[in-house]
């Protein structure tokens, strides 16, 4: 099955806010959720985060200093984040915080990341398969040991690794780790972890009209 993440959330607290459990908002977290560009219907049920949801469901939580919306439809959408509703909706919630969207595919070699702050995208980078889709802005904190044992060739970025040499979407399972720290203070994959709890949040079929 490997690896699967679609997460976009924003953070007004310290790095590494979502893992300290901070106490989720219902009442808030149901209001953001009906914002949403999702077909929601009944109310949410309180359970530990999952990084890539149950088929037809949406986790949705907001908290003092955050907010985070996870939905697989937000895999493709992470390369290009600046531009989706949910990220106008985090963003209006916490308009002096900081924005992160991940998304990770590991069977297809498929990851992205949106850094952004103060309105302003920092960092893009991201592709699938043998492509990357974007390389811009300056380097995160988490990405620049990565980057420092990397070199291109042939218009695709490898690294290095004491395993052997990876191309950039390869390797991108390890970058997106590295930055989930920034949500979580640890990397989303650590077992020792401590997850929040989320609203999940049934969705209409597509065929549902009423």
């Amino acid at each position: 099955m490997g690896t699967r993440a679609a997460i976009f959330a924003v953070y007004s607290g310290e790095e590494g806010y979502f893992g300290r459990q901070p106490q989720i908002n219902q009442k808030e977290t149901a209001r953001l959720a009906k914002n949403l560009p999702f077909r929601i219907e009944g109310d949410g049920m309180l359970k530990e985060l999952n990084p890539w949801p149950v088929s037809g469901f949406a986790e949705v939580g907001v908290f003092e200093k955050g907010a985070l919306v996870i939905h697989r439809s937000l895999l493709d959408e992470c390369v290009r984040a600046q531009d989706h509703a949910v990220t106008k909706s985090l963003i209006s919630r916490f308009p002096h915080g900081k924005f992160l969207a991940l998304g990770l595919h590991s069977v297809v070699n498929c990851f992205a990341y949106t850094f952004m702050e103060g309105g302003a995208t920092i960092r893009q980078f991201g592709g699938a398969e043998d492509h990357i889709d974007a390389d811009q802005g300056d380097l995160l904190t988490e990405e620049a040991p990565h980057f420092e044992r990397s070199f291109l060739r042939d218009g695709m970025r490898y690294f290095k690794s004491p395993e052997g040499e990876f191309d950039a979407t390869a390797y991108g399972e390890t970058l997106v780790m590295g930055i989930t720290t920034r949500l979580f203070g640890k990397p989303l994959n650590d077992p020792t972890l401590d997850l929040p709890r989320l609203l999940y949040f049934k969705l209409k079929p597509w065929w549902k009209i009423w």
